[in-house]
């Protein structure tokens, strides 16, 4: 469910391959009608994921690879980058915390340390130290969204473990002015209305040479959650800005030039709450004597003030590219800036405050070759610094205070640099065979600063290289399979030296000083097929895991320093071991139907003992389910001379996960949610009636596990949302 850039397969902890379907879509069908032709438009994606000089087609590339236009994006009306994300198989979102999602990929995700999974921006890094969390952003007017599953190592470097999703916004078209724009509306069963407005022009500024494109979103989310202890109803009222400009000059044939910046903003709410979407904070005024809690003085939470988010950030690119006969230069320059302020009101004895901000700048060149003939290369070189804050505070409610005391509990000044050298060979062995090879040398510095301790100043390098082996056979023009090693892996990290000290005191065994990186292989076996003169595609992919050093925290009760207090250190715990099947099935033989199908079989588990993350050897790991399933229905015929009907159906079904700590085990409910949308279009305008969470699902589908001794809720889908929804074009 979403409304208004508000994904039901996004919620927190939810991975659901959802909505839509279309894991290995090949076309694009355009949505508004044209003008005397009551023929759909098809026309073919091009994916630049292997980097090289010319574009390919899904069909006539050799990985695991999906892709959505985004035409087709906004024609299904999606608005969350996260459920675009998973209509491939195996890919999911889990979201805890307001600051965003963390996304996994064939049950490879992030609990500790980077995220394992790459997230660009365009040709745009989005890196942060430590954060396995990326943001969902409205995805109205992109070019497309590629997710590329498995190991990206060679390509895509430092933090594609598991994968990597590609966000491409729309390029500036210096032909022709567009301008486009929607209006929607729609009720939350049992809670507020929501609004979202959006609008894109494309405006030519020199004919053929220079072009601007502005692109616009904002929307506000009503709540849905009672806090009954303060008497506040539906508290949880979210909104969510997000401004483009990108800015294209072509001076002559074969250069270009294009600037871009990105603003986005969102205010999120916490949304825990139990099956009747209640959320009740169990807060006590603090003991001044103990500093704990005083059960025999209650209070509330100030409402919405300690229960939200505040997300906000610019990223500025440049992107040079120059073609000569023989081969294309590509120069990606990139600048981030952002800041998250979190607070929750999830402990008995008071609130608590996480403070991140954060810098990034990346440079990254390439060079490609353009030529045809037996060889294709690509070959390139990335540098990147990144520098984070981050506090970390506890709020104690004393008696008579108006407000929370708030008491600094950790958080560092943290550093990386790397920089990495890549390059990829593909060999044509004959008209039907082609080998490829490529690898990786990567070299990454941290440091960091403890703000209990600055004196305690961890630092270290982590060296790697990684490699790619693919070998892929034709058997015919419109089949492909295809054979792929691939590797990638994620920095280390370190313990402070109060962690370190604390341990020891408490004889704890395992603790190093360094976090060594983890390493990703996957071996897979692929089969794409365009059948039926191109009416059905399927893809099928079986795959085999091995994580070794995975990064975790592992957790004890603190009987020496702090007695009782529960602390946490980082480890390289159990290797974790998996296998699956992603299978994609899309249909379009009879006139004006469309059927489509995506779904990941896994088996992602520990593969031993880690006692202090309460963990034993078979358990499922971090958010993995065995199975994620989705599947669309959707039918356009003309109706009248220039109008079209249009009606989707869309089912996604999720099996349950787990997610465990010291402090207790959550398992997910099995979800399935039913969207409906139905409409008319005509050449300029579209209007629909939406229906999300249709049959009203409310099962537990995420719980923040450090919540559960303190009485936390789990979250809970977005109820029944009904809209409308009108698009107008120029």
């Amino acid at each position: 469910m979403y409304e208004g850039g508000r994904c039901s397969c996004a919620i927190e902890d939810l991975p659901l391959v959802c909505c839509w379907g279309g894991g290995a879509l090949r076309f694009s069908v355009t949505g508004f009608a044209q003008e005397g032709d009551a023929d759909e438009v098809i026309e073919e994606i091009v994916v630049t994921a292997l980097k090289r000089g010319t574009g390919t087609t899904l069909l006539d590339t050799p990985l695991a690879v999906s892709a959505i236009a985004g035409s087709e994006l906004e024609d299904r009306g999606i608005n969350s980058v996260f459920e675009a994300f998973a209509l491939a198989p195996g890919v999911s979102v889990a979201e805890v915390g307001g600051q965003g999602g963390g996304v996994s990929i064939r049950g490879v995700a992030g609990a500790l340390g980077d995220s394992p999974i790459g997230y660009y921006l365009d040709d745009l890094p989005f890196t942060r130290i430590g954060q396995n969390v990326a943001p969902d952003l409205n995805p109205y007017d992109l070019d497309r969204i590629e997710v590329l599953r498995g190991p990206q190592g060679t390509l895509f470097g430092l933090g594609s473990a598991g994968g990597t999703v590609r966000i491409i916004t729309g390029r500036p078209d210096p032909t022709r002015f567009e301008a486009k724009a929607t209006a929607a509306w729609s009720g939350t069963k049992s809670g507020d209305d929501n609004h979202r407005l959006q609008g894109a022009v494309n405006v030519p500024l020199l004919q053929d040479k220079v072009a601007l494109r502005l692109v616009g979103s904002n929307v506000e989310y009503g709540g849905f959650i009672d806090r009954p202890l303060e008497g506040n109803d539906d508290f949880n009222e979210d909104d969510d800005a997000s401004y483009r400009a990108k800015l294209l000059i072509e001076p002559v044939e074969n250069f270009s030039a294009v600037a871009s910046y990105w603003h986005s903003e969102n205010t999120t709410h916490n949304r825990f709450a139990n099956e009747d979407l209640e959320r009740h904070a169990a807060l006590f005024l603090t003991n001044p004597l103990t500093f704990g809690p005083d059960f025999t003085q209650p209070t509330v939470s100030r409402s919405n003030d300690w229960a939200v988010a505040e997300n906000e950030f610019d990223l500025l690119g440049l992107v040079l590219e120059y073609e000569t006969e023989a081969y294309r230069i590509t120069s990606s320059t990139s600048y981030l800036e952002y800041e998250s302020l979190q607070l929750y009101d999830d402990f008995v004895v008071g609130v608590f405050s996480l403070l991140f901000d954060v810098e990034t700048f990346a440079q990254e060149i390439n060079v490609a070759s353009v030529q045809e003939g037996a060889f294709d290369w690509v070959l390139g070189g990335i540098y990147l610094e990144n520098d984070m804050y981050s506090d970390f505070r506890f709020g104690l409610l004393f008696p008579g205070a108006p407000d929370p005391t708030f008491v600094p509990t950790g958080g560092t000044d943290s550093s990386v640099e790397q920089w990495a050298v890549f390059g990829e060979v593909s060999y044509d062995l004959s008209t039907r065979w082609a080998l490829t090879l490529g690898g990786r040398y990567a070299s990454d510095d941290r440091a960091a600063v403890s703000n209990l301790d600055p004196s305690d100043t961890p630092s270290g390098s982590f060296e790697k290289f990684t490699g790619r082996a693919n070998l892929a056979w034709r058997p015919t023009d419109d089949a492909l399979l295809y054979v792929n090693f691939a590797q990638a892996y994620r920095a280390g990290g370190f313990n402070t030296r109060i962690a370190l000290a604390t341990a020891l005191a408490n004889g704890i065994e395992g603790v190093e000083p360094a976090v060594e990186p983890d390493e990703v292989t996957t071996y897979e076996i692929g089969a794409k097929f365009g059948l039926l003169e191109g009416d059905l595609d399927l893809e099928l992919t079986a795959y085999i895991l091995d994580w070794k050093n995975n990064q975790i925290f592992v957790q004890y009760v603190d009987q020496v320093v702090n007695p009782g207090v529960i602390t946490a250190n980082n480890q390289n715990a159990a290797s974790v071991d998996g296998k699956g099947i992603d299978i994609a099935v899309n249909y379009r033989g009879i006139e004006g139907l469309t059927l489509g199908l995506t779904a990941n079989i896994s088996d992602t588990e520990y593969a031993s003992d880690v006692p202090g993350a309460g963990i034993s050897e078979g358990d499922s790991f971090f958010q993995a389910a065995d199975l994620t399933l989705s599947a669309l229905a959707g039918y356009r015929r003309p109706i009248a001379r220039g109008l079209h009907l249009s009606v989707l159906g869309t089912l996604s079904h999720i099996t349950e996960r787990e997610d465990r700590s010291l402090g207790g085990v959550f398992r997910s409910d099995k979800t399935t949610l039913v969207n409906a949308r139905a409409g008319v279009e005509a050449e300029k305008w579209s209007f629909f009636v939406t229906a999300e969470n249709l049959f009203g699902e409310d099962g537990a589908v995420s719980q923040f596990v450090a919540f559960i001794p303190s009485g936390g809720e789990p979250i809970r889908p977005w109820p029944r949302t009904i809209g409308i929804e009108l698009n107008v074009r120029i």
